[in-house]
């Protein structure tokens, strides 16, 4: 058994006074009593030594290892990090690892910004990321940078930093722009993580357990879910927490792209499925694409190596019903659908709703550079009872322009569009009549009325502001009120 002990009267010369207070937590010896936050490594039965001093270890290992306080700044290097670096440990001491700013100049700037670590890491997240070496010589050469959080309690103690030279680095281009490009993927990484795809549904817990089988299997995917419901998002966090995050996510739309322009686009001499730098390739309803194109995306699946970049289906409407019309061929539904992940719509994930409420105010918030509003009690009712046709897409997009127009206030159902207040109430209204259902263009052309006859009544007639309120260009507004009748002296 064993407990952590601060050893400060041993502090080695090479690390600070005030540091070895966080570097004594990481010191091991045998004791009666346990704390088992910091496993680092621990003395063994057969060690002729009662105690086993971590610094030693590091110090001798061949991988370069850093360590960072929690303000960032480097309390601790070995051997092979001077070597790597080419930097001494009393050189290094004290510097603010930052992307930002730093405390230091010139060449050390940039090997601080090298070692400076993703804001997940911050939060108690481990992550990997590759950054251009701070090395001069004729090539560009890069590092990947693994970050372990110490947690403490519910807060970070410190970073654990580990440097691995890239043999080869990335395809030669301009540095500046493989320097943002890695910050992009970056900042990808961090932003679609499946952690992050939290809910209180088993069967949001099932797909997530299978996007994370997903990503480390090396094999194509078809995720089926309604418009709107987060496949392209999934299918993104798949593929930047899989081995394809250090190249590019090419997205496809197959009902809008011309044969001629996809066939060139993907399978030509230098065509996507050609290239070393496209990691993943996501289809986004591949039953829209013309048959011929279907059957040699079948041949490039029973012939591609380990290398080819990664398939992914996005379909909209059940796969198996495409395959029975004959809009999707059977033997590339199954080449591509190796695994089929099932994406539920908003609908059938109300217990999350107050989860994915607070998610995307937050990125709201952070969108439209505005402090995060909360939502009222009335507001929050109002989305339960709305039913969400275009799922996520919707809610996010109702969420913003709600944001927006609440200022720094609380969100309140006023500021939420006419047309989902509308919409709300119709549902209510069916519903008393014992959910009479009404064909979709009867309720759509009713709303759209209602809608038009409000903005008129609210700016007395005026043609111009009414379509200004309705977000839509007057020629419009006099084009539809003409369709549905709207007689403006009556209305």
């Amino acid at each position: 058994m064993y407990e952590w002990v601060s050893r400060a009267t041993r502090r080695p010369a090479f690390i600070p006074r005030g540091a070895y207070w966080l570097l004594g937590k990481l010191e091991i010896c045998r004791r009666g009593n346990h704390h088992t936050r910091f496993p680092i490594m621990a003395a063994t039965e057969h060690e002729s030594t009662a105690e086993f001093h971590w610094q030693v270890f590091f110090e001798r290992a061949s991988e370069p290892v850093f360590f960072l306080s929690r303000a960032r700044r480097i309390l601790f290097v070995n051997s092979a990090w001077e070597s790597v670096t080419g930097w001494s440990a009393a050189q290094g001491r004290g510097l603010l690892c930052s992307r930002r700013s730093s405390n230091a100049s010139g060449a050390m700037t940039a090997l601080a910004h090298a070692l400076s670590p993703p804001r997940g890491v911050l939060q108690g997240h481990p992550s990997r990321v590759r950054r251009v070496a701070p090395i001069p010589g004729p090539t560009q050469s890069w590092w990947d940078l693994d970050f372990s959080p110490l947690k403490f309690g519910d807060g970070v103690l410190g970073i654990l930093g580990r440097i691995q030279p890239v043999e080869g680095g990335l395809a030669d281009s301009h540095p500046l722009l493989r320097e943002k490009l890695v910050a992009l993927r970056e900042r990808a990484t961090l932003r679609y993580r499946l952690d992050s795809f939290s809910s209180k549904l088993p069967a949001v817990g099932r797909l997530r357990d299978q996007a994370r089988l997903a990503c480390r299997l090396k094999v194509p995917l078809v995720l089926v879910g309604e418009p709107g419901s987060g496949k392209q998002w999934l299918a993104r966090a798949i593929h930047y927490q899989s081995f394809t995050r250090d190249r590019a996510f090419v997205h496809l739309d197959c009902r809008r792209l011309s044969a001629p322009t996809l066939n060139e686009m993907v399978f030509g001499d230098h065509g996507l499925l050609r290239r070393a730098e496209t990691g993943t390739l996501y289809l986004d309803d591949p039953g829209a694409l013309p048959r011929e194109l279907q059957a040699r995306f079948t041949a490039h699946l029973a012939e591609s190596s380990e290398s080819a970049p990664r398939l992914i289906g996005g379909c909209a409407q059940d796969p198996f019903a495409e395959v029975r019309a004959g809009r999707l061929l059977n033997e590339f539904f199954h080449a591509l659908g190796t695994l089929t992940l099932i994406v539920p719509p908003l609908r059938e994930r109300r217990a999350d709703l107050a989860q994915l409420v607070e998610h995307f105010l937050e990125r709201a918030a952070a969108r439209n550079g505005k402090p995060m509003a909360g939502v009222s009690r009335e507001a929050h009712d109002l989305l339960e009872s709305y039913s969400w046709p275009s799922n996520l897409r919707e809610l996010y997009s109702v969420l913003a322009n709600a944001h927006a127009r609440a200022g720094d206030g609380i969100i309140e159902p006023i500021h939420f569009s006419a047309a989902v207040r509308l919409a709300v109430r119709l549902q209510e209204t069916s519903g008393a009549r014992h959910e009479q259902a009404l064909p979709l263009d009867q309720v759509l052309e009713q709303v759209e009325r209602r809608l038009i006859v409000l903005a008129l009544r609210r700016h007395q007639g005026n043609k111009s502001k009414a379509a200004e309120w309705l977000a839509i260009w007057r020629p419009r507004l006099l084009r539809r009120m003409e369709a549905l009748g709207i007689n403006e002296n009556r209305s």
